[in-house]
């Protein structure tokens, strides 16, 4: 089992692969012939399987009842038949003239042919479908009257006259090829198909005295009105097998020879599988083309036969089908050229949007995609085009990074000239004040020295939270030697929080900013300094209770630290009078707000609140980059 299971999913993986390598037009037209063609293909087997059974149904269900209209007239006719055989019986006169013995008077055969024999010939007139009434008698003394009476000499070796004096008064039903020559032919030629049916019976009167045989026929075109129509069908033939198995039809119908069929083949067939009262049968179980309907007619001791040809049926249902199958086939391959056509055009497209991705990727930025449209490939082209604009706008943003990190790297190095030179003689200036009690002005070089290294050593432009704190921590001793210990630095900041990665010097400016346009006279002046952690971020809120800034010039604040590098240049560089001159305008800020956006991306940066007199609040806001432990959760992050 587990081995079929893994022959199984291998075949499904192969099968998967070979659709993924085919182009697109091959998926659209297999996708053509699995959906459209292949579902209507047997959609149409089995609509026409059922339809065709419907057909033939059918059409045996109105061949049934022709069939059963035939035998209705059949028995009509053998109605008529005997009807007219037991009147003529019935005949007094015309009987006891014919059992006469002796020789008639001249006033007595006028009277009979005037009257008996007009009698029959009425009778027989009156029933046109009646070919013949005849009387054969045995008696010498009367002599032939045509066509009505004649005597039994003529018929006496025909076998049907035998078989009726057995039957002592019984009805014989007889069938004959041809009618009979009772006559000379000059007086009464032979018909073509006057194959017929005759009604026989003897006639004793008294009971025990053989008079003669009484005959009634009738042809069989007028017997059997729908085997000899007059528009013989094509698809359907009556026939008729009396008691002896012997096969009546019209001869000039071609359903026969239409169809291929043999009648000593038909003849063989029938007399095996016709063995009830009435039933059907395929003619060959193989090819169910021939079907055959039959009903017993037991008055004559017959079968009546229809035999019934499908083939058109066939014929007329397997070309429907296969011209809706070829329709389907002709629609598909249009579908499929029409679909070519299309993707000609979308793939043109598609091409050249794939060799632009190609020049791309080889790092051709600056080419233009010459695709456009409104439409899914135009809007694909749009999306490839605003992605080259980012990509050009991001290499831009890291060059402008790595001018500004070696321009830093420069004044690091102007700054780190001589560096010893001045710490050392920083450190000669400390012990010169400790020696002589200056303890304050030792403790200012102290904070002085720290402050310079701070500067000077410039390896990278991160360093951690703490040192850019302990950096403020100097500064503000240094300015509070200027201000008279007027400057007090409240530090509110988690220990975790300390080792959070920032832009070095990025809020030493911030804080000088507050002391430089803060500061009240003759007033104390408090700076606090909190940080907190957020949603994937840190910030860290700068406030000082000092002199506040109005509001139309806090908006102009706001405004100035936000714009494009060209936008300002243009408007402040330049000092343009509708925006103010750049001094006093917020350029420190400006420049601290600009290197984080360009380091850590355009969402962080700062903020400033203000109320006039009371207090300013200046809010940087900074990707959380804890870095502890030695790891570097910005690494983690970049690697996610």
């Amino acid at each position: 089992m587990e081995p079929l299971i893994s022959t199984i999913r291998e075949k499904k993986r192969n099968l998967i692969e070979w659709y993924d390598n085919l182009s697109l037009q091959n998926k659209l037209v297999l996708s053509y012939i699995l959906v459209i063609l292949i579902p209507i293909i047997i959609f149409s087997f089995i609509f026409f399987k059922r339809f065709k059974d419907n057909a033939i149904s059918d059409a045996i269900k109105n061949y049934e009842y022709l069939l059963e209209i035939e035998k209705v007239g059949i028995l009509k006719n053998i109605n008529t038949m005997e009807n007219v055989a037991q009147m003529v019986i019935s005949d007094k006169k015309f009987i006891d003239f014919i059992k006469n013995r002796k020789e008639s008077t001249t006033d007595e055969l006028i009277d009979f042919n005037f009257n008996g024999v007009a009698n029959i010939l009425r009778l027989q007139n009156s029933n046109p479908n009646i070919e013949h009434i005849r009387l054969f008698t045995n008696n010498s003394y009367i002599n032939e009257i045509w066509p009505i009476v004649f005597n039994e000499s003529r018929v006496k070796n025909k076998l049907w006259f035998k078989k009726t004096n057995e039957l002592n008064g019984r009805t014989l039903w007889y069938f004959q090829d041809k009618d009979d020559e009772v006559v000379d032919r000059k007086y009464n030629a032979i018909p073509e198909n006057s194959a017929k049916i005759m009604l026989l019976r003897e006639v004793n009167y008294p009971e025990d005295e053989h008079i003669g045989v009484i005959e009634v026929d009738m042809l069989l075109k007028n017997f059997f009105p729908k085997m000899y129509a007059k528009t013989p069908s094509p698809q359907s033939q009556i026939l008729l097998i009396d008691n002896k198995r012997n096969i009546y039809m019209d001869l000039q119908n071609d359903f026969f020879k239409q169809n291929k069929l043999e009648i000593t083949y038909i003849s063989n067939e029938l007399n095996k599988k016709i063995n009830q009262n009435r039933g059907s049968f395929f003619l060959d179980n193989e090819n169910k083309s021939i079907y055959v309907i039959y009903s017993y007619v037991e008055e004559i001791d017959s079968y009546i036969v229809s035999i019934i040809s499908l083939k058109e049926i066939f014929t007329k249902i397997s070309r429907m089908r296969n011209y809706i199958i070829f329709i389907t086939i002709f629609l598909t391959v249009i579908l499929s050229i029409i679909t070519n056509f299309i993707n000609s055009i979308v793939l043109k497209k598609l091409n050249a949007l794939i060799h632009s991705v190609k020049r791309i990727r080889k790092g051709e930025f600056d080419i233009d995609i010459d695709v456009r449209g409104s439409r899914e490939i135009g809007e694909l082209a749009h999306h490839i085009r605003r992605l080259l604009d980012k990509i050009n706008e991001l290499i831009a943003e890291s060059v402008n990074k790595k001018a500004v990190t070696k321009e830093a790297e420069l004044r690091a190095l102007q700054n780190q000239i001589d560096s010893h030179f001045l710490y050392n003689t920083l450190e000669n200036i400390k012990m010169l004040a400790e020696i002589d009690g200056k303890y304050e002005i030792s403790d200012a070089l102290t904070s002085l020295g720290d402050m310079m290294r701070y500067n000077m050593k410039w390896t990278s432009e991160y360093v951690l939270l703490k040192d850019e704190i302990e950096h403020i921590k100097n500064y503000i001793a240094l300015m509070n030697i200027r201000f008279d210990n007027k400057i007090n630095l409240v530090i509110n900041i988690d220990e975790s929080v300390y080792e959070q990665e920032i832009l070095k010097m990025s809020l030493q400016p911030i804080v000088e900013n507050a002391v430089k346009y803060g500061i009240k006279e003759d007033e104390q002046f408090t700076i606090e300094i909190s940080a907190y952690i957020g949603l994937n971020n840190v910030v860290i809120v700068i406030k000082d209770y000092g002199r506040g800034i109005d509001e139309n010039k806090l908006q102009e604040i706001n405004y100035k630290i936000n714009l494009d590098d060209e936008t300002f240049n243009s408007r402040y560089l330049n000092k343009d009078k509708t925006f103010g001159n750049t001094k006093n305008s917020g350029l420190g800020l400006r420049n601290v707000n600009q290197r984080i956006k360009l380091y850590y991306g355009k969402e962080y940066g700062i903020c400033i609140e203000s109320k006039e007199g009371i207090f300013t609040v200046v809010t940087v806001k900074l990707p959380l980059l804890i870095l502890s432990g030695g790891l570097n959760s910005y690494e983690k992050n970049i690697s996610s």
